[in-house]
């Protein structure tokens, strides 16, 4: 007798990271498609199956211990059926044991979460440094344009306009302060 233990994800679509933000909405239904098949694919990927055998030792499993290939059939007992119209999926696992039935589906439930989670981070670090490194750059040619602007001053023995950085331009409002004041008495 085989018994079968179900459970159901809801998989929504990701929101746009900032890398890709430039492309936000061009085919956005197409894309909802393509993400919601990937995650039916590592819902039974080999990094979540292995995961759960380790954890649940299933390669002493009285059901796979003969196995040539215990990934191949422990995918076997595994089905995935999309809820038509939703973003859910049902995922079923069986096995002769109720138990063990149980377990396998709640370890591929975490699994699968865990590795999802996992390659967010992941994704999240890529885009944190491809944004650190657009900002390094950019501060390099910041202050190479102000060493550059610096070396021009010097050469052409400009002063700065800028009120905070001109000598020239405090002592002459200075003068006319006094001046102001002067005249005033």
């Amino acid at each position: 007798r085989i018994y079968e233990s179900t459970f159901r994800l809801q998989i929504d679509p990701e929101a746009p990271t900032g890398v890709t933000q430039q492309a936000v909405n061009i085919t956005s239904s197409s894309r909802d498609v393509e993400y919601f098949q990937t995650q039916i694919k590592n819902i039974v990927s080999q990094p979540v199956l292995e995961s759960v055998i380790h954890e649940l030792d299933l390669q002493k499993d009285p059901r796979y211990v003969e196995s040539l290939d215990i990934l191949d059939d422990l995918m076997e007992d595994i089905s995935i059926q999309p809820l038509r119209l939703t973003r859910l999926v049902e995922v079923s696992v069986q096995h002769p044991n109720p138990k063990r039935a149980q377990q396998i589906a709640q370890s591929l439930s975490d699994h699968f979460v865990n590795y999802n989670f996992n390659n967010k981070i992941e994704e999240s670090k890529k885009t944190f440094s491809y944004y650190d490194e657009e900002a390094q750059t950019y501060r390099q040619r910041v202050e190479e344009a102000e060493r550059k602007l610096q070396e021009y001053r010097r050469q052409h023995q400009e002063v700065s306009f800028q009120e905070d950085m001109n000598i020239v331009s405090k002592a002459l409002i200075e003068a006319r302060t006094l001046l102001t004041s002067y005249q005033s008495e």
